[in-house]
C-alpha cells in the first residue's frame, strides 16, 4: 500500500520526506520526556519547599500526574514546532512542485518563478559543459546569482 501523496514523487524525495518526518516525531519524543522530567522535578521541589501543604496524598499525586502531563505535552509540542520548523527548508520545494494556487495571480507567479529557475539552471549547465569542452577555468562571475 502507497499513500497517495508519493505516487507521484522519485525515490530521493520520498526518502527526504520520511527524514523530516522521523526527525519531527523524535523531536516531539524528547520533548515529551524532557517536558515531563522538568514539570515532575519542579512540582518534586515546589512541594518540597512551599509553605503551602497539600490537603491530602491523594490531592498529591493527582497534583502531580497532571503537573507531569502537561508539562510533557507543552515540551512534546514545542520540540516538535522547533524541528519542524527547522526542517521545512529541506522540503520546501517538494510543496511548491505540487502546489496548486487558487487564484490565477498565484498561478501566474509560480509559473513565472518556475521559469525563471529551469532557465537559469539550464544556462548554468549549459555553461559548465561548454567550459569543460574547452578545457577553460570556470570562473562563478559568469553565472548569474539564483
Amino acid at each position: 500500500w502507497t499513500p497517495i501523496l508519493f505516487l507521484n514523487m522519485d525515490a530521493e524525495t520520498q526518502v527526504r520526506l520520511n527524514e523530516v518526518r522521523k526527525e519531527l516525531y523524535f523531536g516531539a519524543l524528547r520533548g515529551l520526556l524532557i517536558g515531563m522530567s522538568f514539570s515532575g522535578c519542579s512540582f518534586f521541589l515546589a512541594s518540597k519547599y512551599s509553605v503551602i501543604q497539600f490537603k491530602s496524598p491523594i490531592h498529591r499525586k493527582n497534583m502531580f500526574i497532571a503537573t507531569i502531563l502537561v508539562g510533557g505535552s507543552i515540551g512534546s509540542f514545542c520540540y516538535a514546532l522547533a524541528n519542524g520548523k527547522n526542517s521545512s527548508q529541506y522540503i520546501g520545494d517538494i510543496y511548491k512542485q505540487n502546489a496548486n494556487p487558487s487564484s490565477s495571480y498565484l498561478r501566474q507567479l509560480n509559473q513565472n518563478e518556475s521559469e525563471l529557475l529551469s532557465d537559469d539552471s539550464y544556462e548554468r549547465r549549459k555553461k559548465i559543459l561548454q567550459q569543460k569542452q574547452q578545457n577553460t577555468k570556470i570562473n562563478e562571475h559568469d553565472f548569474p546569482k539564483p
